[in-house]
């Protein structure tokens, strides 16, 4: 009783909506449904700001783009789930204020243009063995290629991450293992939840993260550097500021980041862009045009091919992007009480935006990819309508490289591989994602 007479008056004040299930579960399950359905639903029953209780936070979410510039200019302090703040560690997607502009300015080193075209002749490699894998497995019908896509997403952020001194997949069981505790409904740490797992996972993943740090680091003492600019880890390892550079803590917990963002959210891009190409032929033909009249299909990609002189395979990664967004929402921590629009934001809370929502409420869309309109403009697109990668100073610090690698996928694709698509439902939580059935062949 003492409880919920606490919980009643700290909600005194705030925006109008519903706190639902007791035990940190409030409207969790309604969320994982469809995170756009859900705020769509709620917009309406409550308006623009209304408060809820998901993933074991009270959280007010924000609508509209008036509101969704309030978000990025005022709240700075990330706000992740408790949950996904332990899994990730104390890196970019965590950290706060001077320890955030700190790390992301060495981290940034590791995904300039020069960085990034090295990385381009590993995403090469791994993505021609990749389509030719999903060719071979077309002999025996129709199927879902999302396993095959899993590994190859794993492959190329792993080698472009730590280089060859890790073992091909050596620790992929580990890393699904980790990556599953995102969707753990309870924080307890124990060998026999979802979430304990997941943190045993991360533990074994960062020992060998460590082998490999330090083996670098006897490298370096020994004089080798020479091969210091071919993966994220020799870029960031090397930088420095005034003298001082990353922990190796840091250094850690910035990697298996990296491996969560080159990972599902490629994953999720690639089975959208399937979806796509099989539903729009003249589209793909038009993409497919584009490709040949610059690419034989054959020789090495160059870094220019993949960004500067295929306008339209970009702006079809582009909308892609827009009308499959793989993160449905972002959250910040309300670090003291604020009042807005004359509603209180208690300290603590949560406050988040749909990304979902946000690209498709003015369109009254359903959320699965309708909305894709190939002639939308996106650099004349209103802040509230891009929000794929965040904004400001959380904008995805890796942007670039997810988009080279969707780049170097779509135009080996193209220019090599004949596609069928047979089914295409939609998962939901905690990607929003297009989940194809498809079936390919060589073109030659």
């Amino acid at each position: 009783m003492l409880r919920q007479v606490v919980q009643l008056i700290r909600q005194r004040g705030t925006p109008p909506g519903q706190m639902g299930l007791p035990f940190g579960l409030g409207e969790t399950i309604s969320y994982m449904l469809g995170v756009g359905d859900f705020v769509q639903k709620r917009v309406k029953k409550y308006g623009g700001i209304f408060k809820t209780h998901v993933l074991f936070s009270p959280t007010i979410f924000v609508t509209g783009e008036e509101n969704v510039k309030w978000f990025f200019k005022s709240q700075k302090e990330v706000g992740w789930p408790e949950t996904w703040n332990q899994l990730m560690g104390k890196t970019l997607t965590t950290v706060n204020g001077d320890q955030h502009k700190f790390q992301r300015m060495l981290v940034g080193r590791a995904f300039t243009d020069e960085a990034l075209s090295s990385y381009l002749p590993s995403i090469e490699q791994f993505t021609e063995e990749h389509l030719q894998k999903l060719v071979a497995k077309s002999a025996a019908g129709a199927f879902n290629p999302a396993e095959e896509i899993k590994r190859y997403t794993y492959s190329v952020a792993e080698r472009v991450a730590l280089g060859k001194d890790m073992e091909a997949g050596g620790a992929m069981n580990w890393f699904t293992t980790w990556l599953k505790g995102f969707e753990a409904l309870t924080s307890l740490n124990m060998p026999f939840t979802c979430f304990g797992q997941a943190m045993h996972s991360r533990k074994a993943l960062l020992t060998e993260y460590k082998r490999i740090l330090d083996k670098r680091r006897r490298m370096q003492q020994d004089g080798a550097t020479a091969a210091a600019s071919t993966d994220i880890l020799s870029n960031v390892f090397q930088a420095e500021e005034s003298g001082k550079g990353l922990t190796d803590q840091e250094i850690l917990d910035f990697l298996i980041v990296v491996m969560f963002a080159g990972h599902d959210t490629t994953l999720a891009m690639i089975q959208d862009m399937l979806f796509l190409l099989g539903q729009k032929p003249e589209l793909r033909a038009e993409l497919e045009a584009e490709v040949s009249s610059l690419w034989d299909g054959e020789s090495p990609l160059t870094y220019d091919m993949c960004t500067d002189s295929t306008p339209k395979c970009r702006h079809f990664i582009e909308e892609t992007l827009r009308a499959f967004p793989p993160v449905t929402a972002l959250f910040r921590r309300i670090p003291e009480d604020i009042t807005y629009k004359g509603y209180r934001f208690p300290k603590g809370w949560k406050v988040a935006v749909s990304v979902q929502y946000e690209h498709f409420a003015a369109e009254n869309q359903r959320f699965h990819g309708e909305a894709f309109d190939f002639g939308t403009m996106h650099e004349s697109l209103p802040i509230n309508k891009n929000l794929t990668f965040s904004h400001g100073l959380r904008l995805c610090i890796g942007y670039k490289l997810a988009k080279l690698e969707l780049r170097v996928w779509l135009m080996h694709f193209l220019a090599n591989y004949k596609l069928k698509v047979h089914e295409s439902p939609i998962s939901k939580f905690p990607f929003n994602h297009a989940t194809v059935k498809i079936s390919m062949a060589s073109k030659v």
